[in-house]
């Protein structure tokens, strides 16, 4: 199981057992962070369901969660090195 989160605004999930695979979203997320965790997703081989299959869910806290579900086939697997951004002091 892989969870990980970036900078308090996007929270992904990947339980390959459970077959539990989402992304939360803070309401005032940064759609850079967005889209940056949608690209690793899709590096990991992992694309949302589409709008028409499953409508995201709003979570008691706010958040936005939207579910995935593995691409098939997943043609290119990389090693991915997460770096966190530098924060101006």
């Amino acid at each position: 199981m892989l969870t990980a989160e970036a900078v308090g605004q996007v929270r992904v999930h990947l339980d390959v057992e459970a077959f539990d695979f989402h992304m939360d979203v803070a309401p005032d997320a940064d759609m850079r962070w967005v889209r940056a965790s949608l690209a690793y997703l899709k590096m990991l081989g992992y694309e949302p369901i589409p709008l028409d299959e499953a409508d995201p869910e709003l979570l008691d806290d706010d958040w936005v969660r939207r579910y995935f579900v593995p691409i098939e086939p997943v043609e290119h697997r990389s090693e991915l090195v997460i770096v966190a951004p530098r924060v101006a002091a």
